[in-house]
Parts: C-alpha cells; structure tokens; sequence
C-alpha cells in the first residue's frame, strides 16, 4: 500500500512579494527536501515527479517558485550576484522558517544546483545536497545550445510550452538566454565558493547532456570533499523526466548511506526532529491562497 500523501499549495509572503509554494507532506516523513528549480522552472514545472521523490526518499518535498518565475510575483531580477546573494540570504532562509526545517536536503536542477551550492557554502545548516545536471562554469557548450533555441520558430514554440507553467513565460525565457550569456560563474567563480561546501554532493547527470560538458564534473571533483556521482547512459539534461526511477533509486541510496554514519540513536530525520512543517501551520495569511496549476 502506497503512502498517503498530502499535497498542499500557497504563497509566501516575502516582503511585498508573495511567492508560489507547495508542499507535498508525507506520515512519518524524515526529514525534507527542497527543490530549486531550473532556470526556466517554477514549483508546477516539476510536474509528478515530487510524488515519488517522497515516497522513494520517505521525506516531505517542499518547492517554490522564484520571483517572476510560475504563479510568484515578479519582477524577475537580473542574473547578478545581488539575485543569488537574495537567495541564499533571504528566499531559502523564509522558506526554512516558514516550514521549521531545521537541515534540509537540497535537490537542485541545473542553474539550481548553483544555488543550492551556494546556500552550503555560505555556512547554512545543510545535511545533503543533490545536484542533478550541475551547472557550476560557463562553457561554450551551454551557449551553444542556448542561442539554438533562441531562434524566432524554437522560441515560439519553448514559450508556448512554458505558458502553463509561468504567468510570463517570455519574461522567463528572456531572462534564461540572459543568464546563459552572463552566467553567474563570471560573478561567482566555482573555487571561490565549492571549497566551502562541506555536506554531502550527490550528482546525477546525463551522459547527452546538451547543456553540460564532463568540465562541470571535474571542477567538482577537484573541490567537493564528500562527492558521490552517478553517470545515466542514454540521458540528456532532464534526468527526472528521463531516467525518474534511476534518479529515485540514486537517491534512495545516497541518503541510506547517509543516515549509516550516523548513530541511530542521535540521527535526525523525523519531522519532530527536523521542526517541519506539520500541516497545523500555514502559509502566512497576508498571501491570499490561489488554486495553482498542475
């Protein structure tokens, strides 16, 4: 018998801003995972693939959506380092408290993994990090294929697709082809801030990856001390979409290993230990609840 999950949708309230979240809450949960989206994802942009992730990991899965980004209020800022600084610093500290989750895991996608490497770095309580399709340096190969899709026919077609995802999803491609060509890396170089990564890394990647080249993997290689990766044949940039039952099965052993080295008498993980979200408190009230998208 599968595990009953409660699903739960709302907006943070982040100064004026209200951002799009969802909680997907699992009975006896160990813990959390955050996910932070691609640059041209959002909360809904996961699609089904939280459901699983919970039940495979047997922890509670929390996504948002960044300013501009999904069902969030905008505006979207620009890929300066004042955006990642906010979200290290502001966006994923409120979400931590609003939800009480006390040492997430981090799943980030691409440009998220760049975040969520940065949210360590910066000395936040972090008890893993996952890391699918990390993009961490500029490469050629990354604005290769960028410019490929921002032809007039390839753009009109991505932002027709995107639609059902973001209030503006022209605005989101605008900004993605604009991070791709002043990618944070020029601001934020991977060893002045990898090194001081100290949680566990998992990556997943693609083999056909159209966006990364193995430089991505070798830069973290040669500054994550704690670094597990996993290679899927076959696969491109989506992982989660291609490869969904590798990708849990990843998962689901990284954080078994995990959990091993720690005693089990002084292991956290449960939701009373974690202080998650338990379903009696909601989203602040001075963001009004919207039915989100699926």
């Amino acid at each position: 018998m599968k595990e009953e999950i409660a699903v739960e949708s709302g907006w943070l309230a982040l100064g004026r801003q209200s951002l799009e979240v969802r909680h997907w809450r699992l009975a006896g949960a160990r813990g959390t995972i955050v996910l932070i989206h691609e640059a041209l994802g959002s909360a809904s942009y996961w699609k089904d693939f939280p459901i699983p992730l919970a039940r495979s990991s047997g922890m509670n899965v929390v996504a948002y959506s960044r300013a501009g980004h999904g069902d969030s209020d905008g505006p979207l800022e620009p890929r300066a380092p004042a955006y990642y600084e906010r979200q290290v610093d502001v966006v994923l500290p409120r979400l931590m408290e609003e939800f009480r989750i006390a040492e997430p895991v981090l799943y980030g996608h691409s440009e998220g993994t760049a975040i969520a490497f940065l949210y360590a770095a910066a000395g936040k309580p972090v008890r893993a990090i996952i890391a699918e399709s990390p993009i961490v340096l500029s490469e050629k190969k990354t604005l290769e294929a960028v410019n490929e899709l921002d032809q007039p026919q390839a753009r009109a077609e991505l932002v027709e697709r995107l639609s059902r995802y973001h209030r503006d999803a022209a605005a989101v491609f605008a900004s993605w082809v604009e991070a791709a060509r002043g990618h944070l890396a020029r601001e934020f170089p991977a060893g002045a801030y990898l090194s001081h990564v100290r949680c566990p890394v998992l990556t997943i990647e693609g083999e056909l990856d159209q966006y990364c080249s193995p430089a991505q993997s070798a830069v973290l290689e040669a500054s994550l001390p704690d670094l597990q990766r996993v290679l899927l044949p076959g696969t491109g940039h989506l992982p989660h979409r291609e490869r969904p039952e590798a990708v849990f099965e990843a998962v689901r052993g990284f954080l078994q290993e995990i959990d091993s080295r720690q005693p089990s008498d002084n292991q956290q993980g449960t939701d009373s230990q974690q202080g998650t979200w338990d379903g009696n408190t909601r989203l602040s009230d001075s963001a009004s609840k919207r039915k989100a998208d699926s």
